[in-house]
């Protein structure tokens, strides 16, 4: 590979729902590059981004649904996203290196390794999934569609310069599957992760209790911390268990299964005699899977007796 001065971060969907490849294109400005980052826009930049002069962004402009029968609006929707993403793409500075995450393959992978085709650029693909395995979990395996995704990521990931993967066992994987040499590179969190001290839990807890009560005290104080008369924070005696999780809300992701290991919590207290706490469960994210869990009854606070779980959307 040539050494790289700019690099261009493509991600098919809201890219500051993506943290990893903000990652990435924080750690090229911090090493001198210049980088565009192409993707959608639902959410706004972080102010790490904002801040950096190296990192410039840009948006694609989201696809009109029609009133279509779905296969047609597929097919739209391709091509809608091949000609913007191949417009940005050609508009903007002419990268070394482009950087892809992987899903969804289709059209990104194709259009991406087209465009590095043209302007002599290397490809980078940052494999965190199989685009045709989440495909076939809404419309099987054997559908020509899935088929034809399986091939194109072999295609194209046979012909990227380098692959990466979030995980040893993605990477093991990629090579026994399609003979594809990559590179396990895992997540590190920016210098903004730290630990925090008792007291700016107990302002986060309060904070978030103006939206969500159950996080909430009677007292004043909240479920988890409680500060006396002189502003000294200590943790609450009999405190519920705190479950913490993101997610995307796809179909890859299935959190029947937290849900069937909540269940059986509750079942396992109900039949022993030991004191388990409470559990408050806090789930984060966006994605088109989240509406259909929310309207289950397992979202619900349960107030079948003390230990039930609430869980805060």
């Amino acid at each position: 590979m040539k050494k790289t001065k700019n690099v261009c971060v493509v991600v098919l969907g809201d890219i500051w729902r993506s943290p990893r490849m903000q990652y990435h294109a924080l750690s090229l400005a911090d090493h001198g590059c210049k980088v565009d980052m192409v993707g959608y826009s639902e959410s706004a930049p972080s102010d790490n981004i904002k801040l950096t002069p190296l990192i410039r962004y840009h948006y694609l402009i989201p696809y009109p649904v029609l009133p279509l029968p779905r296969t047609l609006n597929y097919i739209f929707k391709t091509l809608w996203q091949s000609f913007t993403l191949l417009f940005v793409l050609v508009m903007n500075n002419t990268p070394d290196t482009v950087i892809v995450q992987n899903p969804p393959a289709v059209p990104s992978l194709l259009i991406c390794w087209f465009y590095t085709l043209l302007a002599r650029a290397n490809l980078i693909i940052d494999w965190h999934n199989y685009a045709h395995t989440i495909m076939a979990l809404s419309v099987g395996p054997t559908n020509v569609l899935v088929k034809l995704t399986k091939e194109i990521e072999h295609f194209i990931g046979k012909r990227a310069n380098v692959n990466f993967c979030v995980t040893k066992a993605m990477r093991k994987d990629l090579e026994e599957r399609w003979s594809i040499k990559g590179v396990t590179l895992y997540d590190r969190p920016p210098d903004k992760f730290r630990t925090i001290s008792l007291e700016e839990k107990h302002t986060i807890w309060s904070k978030l209790g103006a939206e969500y009560p159950d996080l909430l005290d009677k007292d004043g104080g909240t479920v988890f911390t409680v500060a006396d008369k002189g502003g000294d924070v200590s943790w609450r005696r009999g405190r519920p268990g705190l479950l913490l999780s993101s997610t995307s809300w796809t179909e890859d992701e299935d959190f029947s299964i937290l849900f069937q290991a909540l269940q059986e919590y509750e079942d396992t207290v109900e039949t022993q005699s030991a004191v388990f706490p409470s559990l408050i469960c806090i789930i984060t994210g966006k994605g088109p899977l989240k509406d259909y869990y929310c309207e289950k009854n397992c979202f619900m606070q349960m107030e079948a007796r003390e230990s039930t779980y609430t869980l805060v959307r």
